[in-house]
């Protein structure tokens, strides 16, 4: 068992990828399903809103720049 457990490389996860996965794992820790895809619904949520602020920032210091 430990040659096959040596063997087996685990593939290398990126920050992002692992930040959703222990939210995904807390959300469903809850007792109903319900509970937890709200939780899931609310942190994709603030993801768009995340990310979409994080695009306009850049667009506005460049329009501040330039005025």
């Amino acid at each position: 068992m430990s040659q096959i457990t040596l063997a087996l490389r685990q593939a290398p996860q990126s920050e992002r990828f692992f930040r959703w996965q222990s939210t995904v794992i807390a959300a469903f820790a809850g007792a109903s399903l319900t509970a937890a895809l709200l939780n899931l619904g609310a942190v994709m949520a603030f993801a768009l809103v995340r990310a979409a602020l994080g695009r306009a920032k850049p667009a506005t210091k460049q329009i501040a720049c330039h005025v």
